[in-house]
């Protein structure tokens, strides 16, 4: 649904966030949000250390170093500590993913949206919504689940279905311009070390 064409940008491009998607933007957010920066720190480590942790204890008590009941017990703690762990990272997702429900149903509510993508920044508008965001602003640009995302460093990303651009292939495209278009950008605004 290109209205315009200019050789430096793509779009607009005009569409209505359906249901189905917005479910879709919504849970890919929330996991994003929740694994964030922290997926060694919050997710691998502890399963790590409780690998360990039950890998020396069996070692340390069939060895005879400790004793058996002593053993047994670390195990027990060990997977005790691990399960509250995982309640906990459980919690976490579940919270995000119901923030980005309602951050995402805010996108859907402002009726038919207009996306368009310049050489320095991804605009969207619609209804009272207004936003522009500056690629050097931005982390990535991917395709999922019948949707382009632009993720800024911060708030809700820029949610376009395929189908206002059309086929799998455009998307591709497009998703691989705005990729190069982000890390030329950040590149040239990232301050010398």
């Amino acid at each position: 649904m290109t209205t315009s064409f200019r050789p430096d940008s793509y779009g607009p491009y005009a569409f209505t966030l359906g249901s189905t998607e917005a479910e879709v933007a919504a849970e890919r957010l929330g996991l994003r949000t929740a694994l964030k920066g922290r997926l060694i720190a919050r997710h691998a480590a502890p399963l790590a250390a409780f690998t360990l942790t039950i890998l020396f204890a069996s070692i340390l008590a069939l060895s005879g170093l400790i004793g058996r009941r002593s053993g047994e017990a670390t195990i027990l703690l060990a997977a005790a500590a691990f399960m509250v762990h995982r309640a906990g990272a459980r919690w976490r997702i579940r919270r995000a993913r119901l923030s980005s429900r309602e951050r995402i149903a805010n996108l859907q509510s402002a009726g038919p949206l207009i996306v368009a993508f310049d050489e320095d920044a991804v605009s969207l508008d619609g209804g009272e919504l207004a936003v522009r965001v500056c690629y050097r602003d931005c982390e990535d640009a991917e395709s999922a689940g019948g949707l382009i995302y632009v993720w800024p460093r911060e708030g809700v990303p820029i949610v376009v279905p395929i189908r206002a651009v059309g086929d799998a292939d455009d998307a591709e495209r497009i998703v691989a311009r705005l990729a190069r278009r982000i890390r030329r950008s950040r590149r040239k605004h990232t301050p010398p070390t």
